[in-house]
């Protein structure tokens, strides 16, 4: 996980870890194929892993800690969690990379914070579903997500 991304979902990544600690992948996500929203990305995988396929990344694609286990598919043990229906929102944007992202997570924590100590994807979605014009606040950045 990332720090532009503080709104994963506790029980998604609980169920992702688990599935890590099987030990039949070496990378385990649930953004590899985009079901869920911009935003609540997991990746678990080994720091052995990381070191071993950083060597094989240059330039600005080091940028991206995952680079090398996202676009080598066929090198690489992995596992994508899609979405459940109600999770099935890619179009949905909760991370933070512009104002406008800023501005709707600082909704969310709002309105969240003032009712609920943990509130989890399905409470965000809704949230934002009934209150079209947060979505609206970043939406023109939707589709500006791919590694």
């Amino acid at each position: 996980m990332t720090s532009d991304n503080p709104l994963v979902d506790t029980q998604i990544l609980l169920n992702l870890y688990k599935v890590y600690l099987k030990g039949k992948y070496d990378f385990v996500s649930n953004s590899i194929k985009r079901t869920f929203p911009i935003g609540t990305d997991i990746r678990i995988f080994s720091l052995k892993k990381l070191i071993k396929y950083s060597k094989k990344v240059y330039g600005k694609k080091r940028e991206h800690t995952c680079y090398y286990f996202l676009k080598n598919k066929h090198n690489i043990k992995r596992f994508n969690l899609d979405a459940q229906k109600k999770h099935n929102r890619p179009d949905l944007r909760i991370t933070l990379d512009y104002p406008e992202d800023f501005k709707l997570i600082k909704k969310i924590f709002i309105f969240f914070n003032k009712k609920y100590k943990y509130f989890d994807l399905s409470k965000i979605i809704s949230f934002v579903d009934k209150n079209p014009k947060y979505k609206k606040l970043n939406s023109k950045y939707a589709k500006h997500y791919e590694l």
